[in-house]
C-alpha cells in the first residue's frame, strides 16, 4: 500500500500490517528523498537494506537485490530518451528529467557502461536521430547481450486502414499536420529489433497510446516453479522481445510536481532501485514482474487515468 503526508506526498510505499509498515518497502521524507530502503518490522528497518546517510548504503543495497549482469550479460546498452519541448505539439514537464533520471540508475546501480548508454534529449531526439541511434545499437549488440530503449514523449495512436490500430513513439520534430510522415511505427522499432542479435531488448515507453496487442503473458512463469536458480537460467537463456508502455489509447501521462517525473517513470525508479518490483524476492526482477508492477502502481497513483500495458 501507499501512505501520504497531508500535503499529498508519498510517506512510504511499502506492505502494511494494521496501519504499521511490515515487510519490504521504502520510506521517504516529506520533501520526496528517500528515506530508508529496507525490510522493516513493527514499523523499523531490520537491518536488511538501507537507511540514508548510513555506512551500509552501497553494500547493503548491492545485497539486497542483484541482476548479476555478469551471470547473464556479456553487455549492457540502453537508448534513453526525453522529449519535453516540442516543436509543433504541446510541451511536457519532466520527461528530460525522467529520462535523467533513468540514465543515473542505470549506470549507478545496474552497471550499465556510461559509453553503451545513448543519451538523445529535446534536439537531439528528433526523428533520424532516434531510428538511427537505435538501430545502432541494435545491430553493434552481441548475441549475450541485453538492450534497453526508454522513451518518455508524446505518443500517438492511428487507425490502420484494414482495420486495427497502431501506436507511435512522436520525437521532437513530429508534426501534427503530417503526422504520418514524422512519427515512428512501433512496428518499425520492433522490425530493427528482431534484426538484432542480442538476447533480451525491452522498451520501456513513457507514453500513452493504442495498437497493442491484448496483454497476455507467455512463456515461464516464476510463482509456479520451485527452484528459483532453474527458472532464471532458463528464463534468460531465450531470447526475447518486450514492450511496457505507460497507458493506452485516449489515455494521457500523468505528471505532477510533487513527485518531479511521471507516474510510470516515478514508480519505475521505485521498483527498480528498491527492488519493490521483484514480487518473489528472488533478488532478480524479470520485464514481467516489472510490468506487473507498473500496472498495479501507475493505476492507483494516476488515480485510474492511466493503466500501463506490456506484451511479448
Amino acid at each position: 500500500g501507499t501512505d501520504y503526508y497531508e500535503d499529498g506526498q508519498i510517506k512510504a510505499e511499502a506492505y502494511f500490517k494494521d496501519g504499521i509498515l511490515e515487510g519490504k518497502g521504502t520510506e521517504y521524507y516529506e520533501d520526496g528523498q528517500i528515506k530508508a530502503e529496507a525490510y522493516f518490522k513493527d514499523g523499523m528497518p531490520d537491518g536488511k537494506g538501507f537507511i540514508a546517510g548510513s555506512e551500509n548504503y552501497k553494500q547493503e543495497e548491492k545485497k539486497q537485490l542483484t541482476l548479476k549482469r555478469d551471470d547473464i550479460y556479456d553487455n549492457s546498452w540502453a537508448v534513453i530518451i526525453g522529449i519535453d519541448k516540442y516543436e509543433n505539439l504541446s510541451n511536457l514537464d519532466y520527461a528530460v528529467e525522467d529520462a535523467k533520471s533513468v540514465k543515473t540508475m542505470l549506470v549507478d546501480k545496474f552497471d550499465y557502461q556510461e559509453e553503451n548508454v545513448k543519451f538523445l534529449v529535446n534536439d537531439d531526439a528528433n526523428k533520424t536521430n532516434i531510428v538511427n541511434v537505435i538501430s545502432d545499437v541494435s545491430l553493434k549488440a552481441g548475441e549475450n547481450d541485453r538492450i534497453l530503449v526508454f522513451f518518455a514523449g508524446h505518443g500517438e495512436t492511428m487507425p490502420l486502414p484494414e482495420g486495427g490500430e497502431m501506436g507511435y513513439l512522436v520525437p521532437i520534430d513530429g508534426n501534427q499536420e503530417n503526422l504520418f510522415a514524422s512519427v515512428i511505427p512501433m512496428d518499425d522499432l520492433k522490425r530493427l529489433s528482431n534484426m538484432s542479435k542480442a538476447k533480451h531488448m525491452l522498451f520501456l515507453v513513457d507514453a500513452c497510446y493504442g495498437g497493442l496487442a491484448a496483454v497476455g503473458k507467455r512463456g515461464l512463469d516464476a510463482t509456479n516453479t520451485t527452484n528459483t536458480t532453474n527458472y532464471i537460467k532458463k528464463v534468460t537463456s531465450i531470447k526475447s522481445r518486450q514492450i511496457i508502455t505507460a497507458g493506452g489509447k485516449a489515455e494521457q501521462v500523468i505528471e505532477k510536481p510533487e513527485w518531479g517525473h511521471s507516474a510510470y517513470t516515478m514508480n519505475l525508479l521505485r521498483g527498480l532501485r528498491s527492488g519493490l518490483a521483484d514480487s518473489n524476492e528472488d533478488g532478480y526482477i524479470t520485464a514481467d514482474e516489472l510490468g506487473d508492477y507498473l500496472t498495479e502502481k501507475v493505476t492507483i497513483d494516476s488515480d485510474n487515468q492511466q493503466t500501463p500495458q506490456s506484451r511479448r
